[in-house]
């Protein structure tokens, strides 16, 4: 503590406060590294998925055939919200798809719907 011109100075303190305040930095900056790798090994495994058209069919299917899907939502009464809200995370799906890359999900829509065709034709 150093006292200057009636003015209290805590030196110790404030270097304390200061270290603090630069360990929870580095912690949240740890942390941010971190979480900013796991998103990116998440896109890299999903193109990698989509890169390939088996996985492309396989998400197809397992996206679009949910069988929560296939129902209407618009009752006209509270279960709007219920179905709604169980195609939420699908749907989530859908557009984080689409971000990781738009032309190969344009690809994978395309490739089931010239599968659709073939079934329908035979």
């Amino acid at each position: 503590m150093t006292i200057s011109g009636g003015e209290i100075k805590f030196d110790v303190l404030e270097e304390i406060w200061e270290d603090t305040i630069d360990g929870k930095k580095d912690k949240l900056a740890i942390m941010e590294k971190k979480r900013r790798s796991r998103i990116i090994k998440q896109e890299k495994y999903t193109r990698k998925i989509m890169s390939e058209q088996g996985g492309r069919e396989w998400l197809w299917e397992f996206v679009m055939n949910a069988p929560i899907m296939n129902l209407n939502p618009y009752t006209g009464n509270a279960t709007t919200y219920y179905i709604l809200g169980e195609q939420r995370p699908t749907r989530d799906l859908i557009t984080y798809l689409k971000q990781i890359d738009l032309k190969l999900y344009h690809l994978m829509e395309k490739e089931a719907q010239e599968r659709k065709n073939r079934e329908e034709n035979e």
